[in-house]
């Protein structure tokens, strides 16, 4: 998780650097005098990469643009701009200030953008904070975890002959959530790394399955709230009792698939619940 939520600010990083860059280059296109160029930024509001970079304690500058990696062709023109920023010096407790304000606002999921704007310091500044900080954004966090299930239930489903897997016990057929702790163990996840992922759900990760990861995936890909929701995923069940509750995937569904959910599926279903009624019985007598 830390290795991506990294990688992530450092990208998007980068991506308000070459913004502010875009938009210093079309001030210079446009040849628009200084007053003209206030009304511009007043009216859009300022670049976040053209903000201040805060030095602190031997942090040099030449550091601090060490963690962007611009690609080779462009890489002189981002030195150069980089170059030119304003760059300001801190003591000890204006920047302890400002790590405490930046981390409070990563901890809430806010986007490097909004901490550098709110807090009125460059984005690389914000990275340098966060890199060396061991605060991790909590909802942010969560999407990712509930985003990386999703995943993993894709490639489980298309990976499967008929695109259906069920949610409860079926003889001779594995569920979901066992398909998913072996997948996870084949990509070398520890218990540890498995309990880490069920913290960010905040659930077990098989009630999680089958309480809580269709109402994400619908959340997840409802890009379009004025739209219906097209989740790719459907979770089919027979109610709250739980007879049979199954997963497919659209991209291998078709109208035999229902009749083979009737006529297979339902009827495994049926000799498990059967088998465990007679266990029961037996056991009572």
């Amino acid at each position: 998780m830390r290795a991506y939520l990294n990688h992530d600010n450092t990208s998007n990083t980068q991506i308000l650097l070459n913004e502010s860059l875009i938009d210093e280059k079309i001030f210079e296109i446009y040849e628009l005098a200084q007053e003209d160029k206030q009304i511009v930024l007043e009216k859009e509001g300022i670049p976040a990469g053209s903000l201040s970079v805060i030095l602190h304690e031997g942090n040099t500058f030449e550091n601090l643009k060490k963690v962007i990696s611009s690609p080779e062709e462009i890489a002189e023109i981002i030195n150069e701009y980089l170059q030119k920023m304003n760059v300001k010096t801190l003591d000890n407790s204006e920047w302890q200030s400002l790590v405490k304000q930046v981390e409070e606002l990563y901890k809430k999921s806010e986007s490097i953008e909004d901490i550098s704007l709110l807090c009125k310091v460059n984005p690389l500044t914000v990275l340098h904070i966060l890199n060396n900080s061991s605060v991790i954004p909590e909802k942010k966090s969560q999407r990712i975890a509930q985003e990386f299930v999703l995943d993993q239930a894709r490639t489980i489903l298309m990976a499967d002959d008929d695109g259906i897997v069920p949610l409860s016990q079926m003889s001779g057929e594995k569920t979901v959530y066992e398909r998913l702790i072996d997948k996870l163990n084949e990509e070398h996840f520890s218990q540890k790394d498995i309990q880490f992922l069920e913290s960010l759900l905040g659930k077990r990760l098989d009630k999680y399955i089958e309480t809580e990861f269709f109402g994400d995936e619908c959340d997840i890909l409802n890009k379009f709230p004025n739209l219906p929701m097209t989740p790719f995923i459907w979770h089919l069940s027979s109610g709250e009792a739980g007879g049979i509750d199954l997963y497919t995937i659209i991209y291998k569904w078709s109208r035999d698939k229902l009749l083979k959910i009737k006529s297979v599926y339902a009827q495994k279903r049926k000799t498990v619940l059967r088998t465990g009624l007679r266990s029961f019985q037996t056991a009572a007598q």
